[in-house]
C-alpha cells in the first residue's frame, strides 16, 4: 500500500522521529478527510469534494500511497464522481489508514 522507497526518503530528508510524528498526523488527517467526503456526499458538493481530492492528491504521493494517489488523480482530472466512487475512495482512505501502524511499526 505505501511506496517504502518514498518513505525511506522521506526519512532520511526529515529524520525518523519526525516521520513518526508526520505519520500520526497523516493518519489523523485521512481520517478528517474521509469524515468530510462522507458529509460532502449526499448531496454530492462538487466544489467540496474536489478541495479534498486536492488535498488527498498531495498527501497521498508525499507518503508514497500509489492506490490511493492513483484513485484521487483519476477523480481529480474527471472532476465528476457518484456515490460509488466516494464509497470507493473512502474504502481506499480506511485501508491506508489501517496500515500507518504497521508502516509506523516498520521504521
Amino acid at each position: 500500500m505505501f511506496n517504502t522507497e518514498v518513505l525511506v526518503s522521506l526519512g532520511g530528508d526529515v529524520g525518523e522521529d519526525v516521520l513518526e510524528h508526520l505519520l500520526v498526523l497523516f493518519e489523523a488527517e485521512l481520517r478528517q478527510q474521509s469524515s468530510q467526503l462522507y458529509s460532502n456526499s449526499d448531496p454530492l458538493m462538487v466544489d467540496e469534494i474536489l478541495e479534498i481530492l486536492h488535498i488527498l492528491k498531495n498527501t497521498s504521493r508525499l507518503y508514497g500511497v500509489e492506490m490511493l494517489q492513483e484513485r484521487v488523480d483519476v477523480l481529480y482530472e474527471r472532476a465528476q464522481f457518484t456515490q460509488e466512487d466516494i464509497a470507493e475512495l473512502r474504502s481506499i482512505i480506511d485501508k491506508t489508514v489501517a496500515h500507518v501502524p504497521l508502516i509506523k511499526e516498520s521504521l
